[in-house]
């Protein structure tokens, strides 16, 4: 599908498939602007030259994805395995956003900040299919390998504990070890969310499948909470060996 804008007399065309914009070399820059903004164009199914100027270009729109891994269903709402579920609800929370679409397998905000648009997703598949949802979504909105953050918890660091990486091996983590054999790649940049080692005979899965005991809630929130201040600092502009230096300095 594609909508066709006006910049005074120039028309101006946005491709959501691939999610580019055709223009000519002079309004590209205003016709990126109206598909952030939501201006007001006619529907169309094709984008012909007569609709474009033959001088067009294309100009890529930047998007970022924000993916918390998780499993779906109040039976997990609030278990370890799910602290990436629980940054990104604790991020919609604070900016008051709702989740507002559902495709590919997977609910997710679709909204608008500093003029960039930014998902933020949670997949449905269940932990161990995570990279079933993500890689189509990616796919879809032409979304590239830097600008995907995945957020999600860690065993190797206690809880309280936050560590940004640029890539890297599953660890033993499932649905990260689902997201590289759908992606193709380990260089994808993590937040990880440190949930602690099994304690009094729990088995690996229990231990991620159980709630945060009541002692550690303060320590979990403050994760959760300096994850989204991450995140935030990566949206707003920053690339992520950035964001990276600076809250791997806090721990």
């Amino acid at each position: 599908m594609f909508t066709i804008f006006f910049v005074g007399s120039n028309p101006i065309c946005y491709d959501y498939s691939r999610n580019v914009v055709y223009c000519s070399k002079a309004n590209c820059a205003d016709g990126i602007r109206a598909a952030f903004f939501g201006v007001k164009g006619r529907k169309a199914n094709a984008c012909s030259f007569t609709d474009i100027t033959t001088t067009g270009n294309i100009g890529e729109i930047k998007m970022k994805m924000i993916v918390g891994l998780g499993n779906p269903g109040p039976k997990y709402a609030d278990t370890k395995h799910n602290v990436g579920f629980i940054t990104l609800d604790e991020w919609a929370f604070q900016k008051k956003e709702k989740y507002n679409k559902n495709k590919f397998e997977a609910l997710y905000i679709e909204t608008t900040i500093n003029g960039e648009k930014v998902l933020f997703v949670k997949p449905l598949t269940f932990m161990n299919d995570s990279g079933r949802a993500v890689r189509p979504l990616m796919d879809y909105y032409n979304i590239a390998i830097e600008d995907l953050v995945v957020v999600y918890d860690d065993m190797d660091m206690p809880v309280g504990k936050i560590r940004l990486r640029q890539k890297g091996g599953a660890g033993g983590h499932n649905g990260i070890k689902s997201l590289i054999q759908h992606l193709g790649t380990q260089d994808f940049n993590r937040i990880r969310i440190g949930v602690g080692r099994p304690q009094h005979n729990m088995t690996v899965v229990q231990h991620v499948l159980s709630p945060f005991p009541k002692d550690e809630h303060a320590e979990m929130l403050h994760s959760v909470k300096e994850s989204v201040e991450a995140i935030d600092h990566f949206i707003k502009g920053n690339n992520f060996l950035e964001t990276m230096n600076q809250f791997n300095k806090k721990g």
